[in-house]
């Protein structure tokens, strides 16, 4: 880390749409922050911090090209402690902030959902440097993937606050809930990851669900993908299929299994699913959702078509749209021996826009805070900071977790 750095975050990409909402979180809740923005054109960031009132002393900072590395860049990433990155999508923009936040030994956040095209890199170019300098990279801490990956710690969590260390044998994710409206960001990122990423090359890392892990598991129990097209949920009483955002949560939670080995256990084995009110909207879900998959992965032309009517990016959801809905995730963590614990996830807003500017912000505020005692390296929301961070998610009224356990 800097010895003694001028910000304590810098946001980069400050003028997307998910930005501006992480913005409003910590100006209203964290003023005594030391918070930096960065956007390539200072006139659409003066103009927003304008719009949102933001505070005075929060500077603002030009940023170059990030398509490629430079020396500037760098210069700019030394200034903080952390850098929060929310420039997408993350397969053109994310790498080049990344390498710079670890050559410089500073702490790195993002809210990428890009695992083929983007994250995997992170992993394997990054790793051991980051080692080096003691630079802290925590990617996917919106919607993808920290409900998922923090549902599932806390219920192993609990399980062994109670005296149950059995090995962990099956957990299970239904995401519920109200969701309305996507991002132009959004949509771009998805593009992009597709276009940037063979048909053979997305279809290697979805066949395996350890693609994200540090390492090939040979001593782990054998997982097979094997998703199915429908499931029925018997904890939550519920139909449920597989849905846009799974393969990485599902690769990201299996990460956290191998970096804290001692707590998730050697038989660990995960799933998720979106839930679904009846059989026929489970069953018109998972068709849709494999015929668009096929579609997206295997035409480009399809996802041309896509882009030329998909929204701007640095759009989103209304304020009103976000306000009226809900995250729900329900998990089921079972042992070897039997135990179960059932953990709930709550949150008030939109989980993809509002709760991941307050899932990024406090990712950040933590590392910010030297909340961690990990050494550099790529880590998960749940492997770098566990329980405090379900503390401070609870702290402003959006987020609630609660688990019971069942002998």
């Amino acid at each position: 880390m800097n010895d003694a750095p001028e910000f304590d975050i810098i946001i980069i990409g400050a003028t997307g749409y998910t930005a501006q909402l992480a913005i409003k979180h910590l100006t209203t809740h964290h003023k005594q922050l030391k918070l930096g923005l960065g956007a390539r054109s200072l006139t659409k960031l003066d103009d927003m911090k304008h719009k949102l009132d933001v505070p005075s002393h929060v500077q603002s900072i030009s940023i170059p090209d990030l398509s490629v590395y430079s020396i500037e860049l760098e210069n700019i990433v030394k200034r903080s402690k952390v850098v929060l990155s929310m420039a997408g999508p993350y397969a053109l923009y994310g790498l080049s902030v990344a390498t710079a936040c670890v050559k410089m030994g500073v702490h790195f956040v993002d809210i990428n959902g890009e695992g083929p095209s983007y994250y995997i890199n992170l992993v394997k170019q990054l790793s051991y440097k980051a080692a080096q300098t003691n630079s802290i990279l925590i990617p996917s801490t919106g919607l993808d993937s920290l409900p998922s990956d923090m549902a599932v710690y806390k219920s192993v969590q609990t399980l062994r606050d109670n005296g149950v260390y059995a090995d962990i044998n099956y957990s299970h994710n239904s995401f519920g809930g109200l969701i309305k409206g996507f991002s132009g960001g959004t949509i771009s990122s998805l593009l992009t990851m597709f276009d940037k990423t063979s048909y053979a090359h997305m279809k290697s890392f979805n066949d395996d669900v350890w693609s994200l892990a540090p390492e090939a598991p040979s001593d782990r129990a054998s997982v097979q993908n094997g998703e199915k097209l429908i499931y029925y949920d018997n904890t939550v009483q519920k139909w449920g299929t597989p849905w846009l955002l799974g393969p990485h949560n599902v690769r990201v939670v299996y990460r956290s299994a191998a970096l804290l080995p001692q707590l998730y256990s050697k038989t660990f084995k995960y799933t998720e699913t979106l839930s679904s009110t009846s059989f026929l909207q489970a069953l018109i879900r998972g068709v849709l959702m494999a015929i668009g998959g096929f579609l997206f992965a295997a035409f480009p032309w399809f996802r041309w078509a896509l882009s030329k009517v998909a929204p701007n990016s640095g759009s989103g959801p209304t304020p009103e749209q976000d306000a009226a809905c809900r995250l729900v995730v329900n998990n089921t963590t079972k042992t070897v021996d039997g135990h179960i614990a059932h953990t709930t996830v709550t949150g008030k807003g939109h989980a993809g826009y509002s709760l991941t500017g307050v899932m990024c912000s406090e990712v950040a505020l933590l590392l910010a805070k030297n909340t961690t005692n990990k050494q550099g390296g790529v880590y998960t929301p749940a492997s770098a900071l566990g329980a405090s961070l379900i503390e401070e998610l609870e702290k402003y009224g959006e987020f609630k977790f609660t688990t019971k356990v069942i002998n």
